[in-house]
């Protein structure tokens, strides 16, 4: 878990109580990055297959959109 208040003393001067209301937010990362891996994995594919397809159609647009999705 990342200790808020040492990376974020000049925030935590400006909100009284800081800690307690930043953890509701806070989460376990080794979950987290396996949900998140999972998913990249999971769109990558599905962008890749609409890349393709718009190379396929010559659909300029289709694969801008793909590309631009993949870059972000």
């Amino acid at each position: 878990m990342v200790d808020f208040s040492r990376d974020m003393t000049w925030a935590a001067e400006l909100v009284p109580n800081m800690d307690a209301k930043v953890a509701p937010f806070t989460v376990d990362t080794e979950e987290v990055d396996d949900d998140l891996i999972k998913i990249f994995i999971d769109e990558i594919r599905r962008l890749t297959g609409e890349l393709q397809e718009g190379l396929n159609q010559e659909d300029g647009e289709a694969m801008r959109m793909a590309a631009h999705s993949i870059k972000g």
